[in-house]
């Protein structure tokens, strides 16, 4: 059996399938190191030669050529494999689409005719780069130079064999990718489906007809306190801005720190308080969740949250939060916050938000029919995921069936 490994690694007794031979990639491959041109002969203006400098212009299959140089150095041809050799990217490959001028973060790679193909070649580097990786291994700033890749031993099945490979993991990647993309749409479906139920019920017909407050007369707000990192400790139970899920109406409790300090009653939290987050770096930040409904010991907020406690009896806690949870209803506070780059929502802002009061009993069959809708969303997204990261992980078991010759 030939291992992933073992294609990459020095010879070893091991019985090779019939033809399949040790070379070095500098005997099978012509290998062109690249050659940064004279910055000063850089343009945007299509002037020269297309120049490829790392892959920052790298596509899906094909790069796009985003600068040129009128003074170029050195080439990479039509088909050749380009290959990062410098920094976090190396190993990252496309294929050359015209000739371009390649910089120093690029090979180009090229099959010698008769002895190696440039498909598969391009399937073995990505079986191989895991062991190219480890030469660069102690380095700070990972560096593959053209020696190293030259003398680099590949396993090398004939050269029709090379072709059947080729076309077969061809074929196979594809089915990959379509496979891949049709999941991706789903997911992404699946994504917007949330918000689409929220609309359903809030911008229906039925919703219009609702009475009216604002939120300011349904609840009575409070920010939390600035804790310093050497108050945390064995003490009082703490919500942070961590423990704040935007697509989430509870608390994750097994996240809450301590602090060693003396907590007034009126900075503990009751069972169906609700939370803001007042500030934050990320639109997507600003997050509001009900609080958990049965706890065993005080808990408080931090400095960077608002609690809304509510005081209107007709008003249903998990409603509430669906309601708060509209991408309209975010998108507008945010507009009032007077962002920069940071997100600050204040209790006045708030409390201006209007919200529907239909009667209780219909805030409670809402809040049960969107629990059970949302619910089963979030288990389809877990599968799709799920589905997307076994998918993700097809063009390696691939790879190591063709170079363990089981295709």
């Amino acid at each position: 059996m030939i291992t992933t490994e073992l294609i990459s690694q020095q010879e070893d007794k091991r019985e090779l399938p019939d033809g399949w031979r040790w070379v070095k990639l500098g005997d099978v491959c012509e290998i062109v190191m690249g050659q940064s041109p004279v910055g000063t002969s850089y343009n945007s203006l299509g002037k020269g030669e297309p120049l490829l400098n790392g892959p920052s212009e790298f596509g899906s299959v094909h790069p796009t050529p985003v600068q040129w140089t009128t003074d170029p150095t050195r080439f990479a041809e039509p088909e050749d494999i380009l290959f990062c050799v410098r920094g976090a990217t190396t190993g990252r490959k496309n294929i050359a689409d015209q000739r371009y001028c390649i910089g120093r973060g690029l090979a180009a790679i090229r099959g010698k005719s008769g002895q190696a193909i440039n498909e598969f070649l391009f399937f073995l580097l990505d079986a191989v780069t895991s062991t190219l990786l480890r030469e660069t291994a102690g380095s700070t700033f990972p560096n593959l130079p053209g020696e190293k890749l030259e003398r680099f031993k590949i396993l090398l099945p004939p050269f029709d064999e090379q072709k059947r490979i080729a076309a077969i993991l061809n074929e196979q990647m594809e089915a990959v990718e379509r496979s891949r993309q049709a999941t991706l749409a789903q997911l992404e479906a699946a994504i917007a489906l949330p918000a689409a139920y929220l609309r359903a019920v809030f911008n229906s017909p039925e919703a219009q007809k609702w009475e009216r407050k604002q939120l300011g007369e349904l609840a009575q707000f409070k920010n939390g306190i600035n804790f310093t990192g050497d108050q945390k400790g064995q003490g009082t139970l703490t919500v942070d801005v961590l423990n704040m899920y935007s697509d989430s109406v509870y608390i994750q409790m097994d996240k809450l720190y301590r602090v060693d300090i003396r907590i007034s009653d009126e900075y503990l939290l009751h069972p169906q308080d609700i939370l803001f987050v007042r500030s934050s770096v990320k639109e997507e930040g600003v997050a509001w969740s009900a609080c958990f409904s049965e706890y065993t010991e005080p808990i408080t907020f931090c400095g960077f949250l608002i609690r809304a406690r509510l005081i209107e009896a007709n008003i249903h806690p998990e409603f509430l939060i669906y309601y708060l949870r509209q991408d309209s209803l975010r998108s507008l506070l945010i507009s009032k916050s007077g962002r920069g780059t940071i997100t600050n929502i204040n209790q006045e802002n708030l409390k201006t938000v209007t919200v529907p009061t239909p009667p209780l009993a219909v805030q409670k069959r809402i809040t049960a029919t969107l629990t059970e809708q949302l619910a089963e969303v979030e288990h389809l997204q877990k599968s799709l995921k799920y589905q997307l990261d076994a998918i993700n992980k097809l063009p390696a078991t691939l790879l190591r069936r063709a170079f363990n010759g089981e295709l």
